[in-house]
């Protein structure tokens, strides 16, 4: 099963990240692997794991 990865036009990844990418002159190459890799949902199992927690 696939899931597919980050589809919004804006960036997964906060400003401080983007600044920290930005800085090291690496900011495109992460973007692409970020939208490869992070997902706009959490998986059922993690909601489950999530909704578990006593905080």
């Amino acid at each position: 099963m696939a899931l597919s990865g980050w589809t919004r036009p804006e960036s997964p990844f906060h400003a401080g990240e983007l600044a920290i990418q930005s800085r090291l002159g690496v900011q495109e190459q992460i973007d692409k692997q970020g939208r490869r890799v992070i997902r706009e949902f959490l998986p059922d199992q993690h909601r489950q794991f999530f909704a578990q927690l006593p905080f």
